[in-house]
């Protein structure tokens, strides 16, 4: 029988007698594979976090330049360009300076605005128009940055605000009230007006106050009436007269315009005849109803946009009268058995003050009286264009005349009513006539030609 010792000595095979080792030597082997097989878990661990992290590393750099740029600084334009339209609209047309065409605006002993306050301008133009008591005056004020302009109006902003009423020191009372002007997203627009006591309130002042970029436009006109109608008329006409220089105030935007803005399609004329001279904006100071007086001497109503004008006109079954235009003003005289209109009417394009003209010149020749009427035309030369005709009644008295002028893109519309016969009408249109020749050369605004 074999001795399970040696059996467990030789792990039952047979060969060379195994010699065990000593203790302290199985646990110095024991502690050598600990360690070897530790340091090779963290290595694989190592692997492991590397293997995920590079791959996002190399997602968010892919070798682009991890420097951070800084935010690219605005190049402001710091001088106004040559031939710049500032006076484009303007009342007279007149020159382009380099200085201020507004006076510094003092609101309740304060300076809110001149060419140095609230801060200094680095460069400036302006335009200036003076006749009798009309006034028109605008500034294009440059500053370094964008952050000077929006001081510079916020200046004046916060002085009309802030002086609701002026009690002067020279001077009657002035009373100051911000109103509605579309004039473009930075802007506002404000009057001044005399308070003469008793709630009567005049000579208004108009403002229009507009920035881009660090360019900071004052547009100012002065007219002598000052009641509501008068306020809406000259805030409207004001905004008229600036819009093409609004337009233009692009080139000093943080993303400045290339080339003029758009003139939208029906703002354009397309006769080439009707040049820069010809403006839209019926001046503030026009005397429309000069010249005219009832025989009993009666005084004038207006003229004013509310006045009523020339009664409505129809003719071979179509009305020709009012017609649509841009601008109107109109004024009335009338007394016993008398009555006579004027009312003036402006157009952007010539265009449609000839197809206006054109179809009361039609009708008229076409002798297309309202029943139990006669109707009788004229020869008549004013302006640039004239139609002239008389209607009386066929079984009695009553008489009348009327003469549509056209001068330049301005079209004179006068209407006389009063007792008389058809047939003796031919004094009462020289008369209406002549005085119509007067005030051609106050309409010179709506020519090619100018003042």
């Amino acid at each position: 029988m074999r001795d399970p010792i040696e059996e467990l000595e030789n792990f039952t095979v047979p060969g060379t007698p195994m010699t065990p080792l000593p203790a302290a030597e199985v646990r110095r082997r024991g502690n050598r594979i600990r360690r070897r097989n530790n340091a090779l878990a963290g290595a694989a661990a190592v692997a492991v976090v590397a293997a995920i992290v590079a791959p996002l590393a190399m997602l968010a750099d892919r070798g682009e330049d991890r420097t951070i740029d800084p935010a690219p600084q605005t190049e402001w334009v710091q001088q106004i360009p040559d031939g710049f339209p500032l006076a484009n609209g303007m009342y007279g047309e007149p020159s382009v300076t380099t200085r201020s065409g507004i006076d510094d605006i003092e609101l309740c002993g304060t300076t809110v605005w001149s060419p140095t306050d609230p801060v200094s301008t680095v460069d400036l133009a302006g335009a200036r128009y003076e006749e009798n008591e009309a006034y028109q005056g605008r500034t294009l004020a440059l500053y370094s940055d964008d952050d000077a302009a929006a001081q510079a109006l916020q200046a004046i902003r916060s002085g009309v605000e802030g002086c609701g009423r002026d009690e002067q020191s020279a001077g009657l009372p002035l009373v100051n009230e911000r109103v509605t002007a579309d004039l473009g997203a930075d802007s506002f627009s404000f009057i001044q007006r005399a308070d003469e006591g008793g709630g009567l309130l005049d000579q208004l002042t108009t403002w229009e106050v507009v920035r881009s970029g660090n360019a900071l436009l004052l547009d100012s006109s002065y007219g002598s009436a000052g009641d509501d109608s008068a306020v809406n008329q000259a805030v409207s006409m004001l905004a008229n007269r600036s819009a093409v220089v609004r337009g233009q105030l692009c080139v000093f935007s943080a993303d400045p315009c290339t080339r003029p803005p758009r003139i939208p399609e029906e703002s354009r004329d397309p006769d080439p005849g009707m040049g820069e001279g010809a403006i839209s904006a019926i001046p503030s100071g026009l005397q429309l109803g000069r010249g005219l007086s009832s025989p009993e001497g009666d005084p004038v109503d207006g003229p004013s946009a509310t006045s009523e004008g020339v009664p409505a006109l129809e003719l071979c079954g179509a009305a020709v009268w009012p017609v649509t235009g841009v601008e109107r003003l109109a004024v009335t005289v009338s007394g016993p058995e008398y009555r006579e209109n004027r009312e003036l009417v402006t157009f952007s394009r010539s265009a449609d003050l000839t197809a206006a003209l054109d179809a009361i010149r039609s009708s008229a020749v076409e002798s297309c009286a309202p029943e139990g009427r006669q109707l009788a035309t004229y020869d008549e030369q004013v302006g640039d264009d004239t139609v002239t005709f008389a209607m009386g009644y066929t079984d009695g008295l009553g008489l009348d005349i009327y003469q549509f002028v056209q001068v330049g893109r301005s079209l004179l519309a006068s209407h006389r009513m009063s007792e008389g016969l058809l047939d003796s009408a031919d004094e009462s249109v020289r008369n209406v006539t002549k005085a119509n020749q007067d005030l051609v050369p106050d309409l010179c605004p709506f020519t090619e030609r100018g003042c």
